[in-house]
Formats: structure tokens, sequence, C-alpha cells
């Protein structure tokens, strides 16, 4: 996982299976204390890793 990001891609299909549309979203992290990029909390990075590793 990136140290501070996380791009999500998405790809919308219709019911024939055909992409309709796509986007990517990125979040990022910043410290609440500092304003200064941060890594994500531990507790997401591990729910994102096993949704990951379990496809």
């Amino acid at each position: 996982m990136p140290a501070s990001t996380i791009t999500f891609h998405y790809e919308m299909v219709n019911e024939n299976e055909e992409v309709v549309h796509t986007a990517k979203v990125v979040l990022a992290f910043l410290s609440s204390k500092t304003g200064k990029a941060c890594r994500p909390p531990e507790k997401l990075l591990n729910m994102l890793s096993a949704k990951v590793n379990s496809q």
C-alpha cells in the first residue's frame, strides 16, 4: 500500500456487460495535528488487504 494515498478505479457496466462509465477516486490521508501527509489508519489497511487477498 502507498504511504499517503490510495487510488480506486471503477468501471460501471450495463446489463450487456458493456462499460458505460469509468471513474477514479484518490483518497489522501493527512494528519489532523500537522496537516501533513501520513499513512492510512492500520485498521483500514488491514481491511483492504484482506479484501484484495480474498479475491
